[in-house]
């Protein structure tokens, strides 16, 4: 039984970040410094395609989900060099998320239906 916990908190505190490369990576850059584009600016250099999404995070509200998803986009764009992304799309994704209590050596988990916010983009260097 002890050995169930570590392993829903590891679930529970996984996300999923992915990306295609399209470029050249860059040296990495401060996430905070990436800036989301709804449209292209003139001039960039495409880095890549880039996921991410808000697994793990406790947001309850649709606007904490997306800042969640979309902290997560800066911060995997910024390790590819990226100093802007694209904004290609937000969705929303199933998940069941696993809560769980112990009590004198008993733990119980219970499903919990939640929505994921997944959120897609190009990073991009703008000169």
């Amino acid at each position: 039984m002890k050995h169930i916990l570590p392993l829903l908190c590891a679930m529970l505190a996984s996300c999923t970040t992915s990306h295609v490369m399209l470029g050249q990576a860059r040296p990495a850059t401060d996430p905070a410094s990436v800036r989301i584009y709804n449209t292209p600016p003139p001039k960039y250099e495409e880095i890549a395609l880039v996921n991410a999404d808000n697994l793990g995070k406790a947001s309850f509200t649709e606007q904490g989900r997306v800042n969640d998803s979309m902290e997560r986009l800066r911060e995997r764009s910024a390790e590819l060099g990226a100093n802007g992304v694209i904004l290609k799309g937000i969705n929303d994704g199933p998940n069941t998320m696993m809560v769980g209590s112990g009590n004198n050596g008993v733990f119980t988990a219970t499903s919990v239906p939640s929505t994921i916010r997944k959120v897609s983009g190009v990073a991009i260097w703008v000169p």
